[in-house]
């Protein structure tokens, strides 16, 4: 009777598995239509912003300057790294049914 129950809850717990796992589809990301990428950045982790900054000239005077600077993406799942935040970078997500 005990082989009999461990068999049964063997058979019980792989039939279980093999439906959940049955019920999981994958789908390519819509974010990033399956590249894994940040699309903000292309993957680079970093973007271009432009930034104005006082400064002064020659006579002392005041006044703004535009100034290019690379700022971390703030569109990127882990900072650095350039991945999809939808998809954690690997270019499609779970759909569970």
């Amino acid at each position: 009777m005990k082989k009999f129950l461990a068999v049964l809850t063997v058979l019980l717990f792989t039939f279980t598995a093999v439906t959940a796992l049955a019920a999981i589809q994958w789908r390519t990301c819509t974010k990033c239509h399956g590249t894994g990428k940040c699309q903000k950045c292309g993957g680079t982790a970093y973007v271009t912003v432009w930034r104005f900054v006082k400064e002064r000239d020659k006579d002392g005077k005041k006044h703004m300057v535009k100034v290019r600077r690379r700022e971390s993406c703030p569109e990127c799942q882990f900072k650095g790294r350039g991945k999809c935040s939808n998809c954690k970078g690997t270019g499609r997500v779970e759909v569970r049914i």
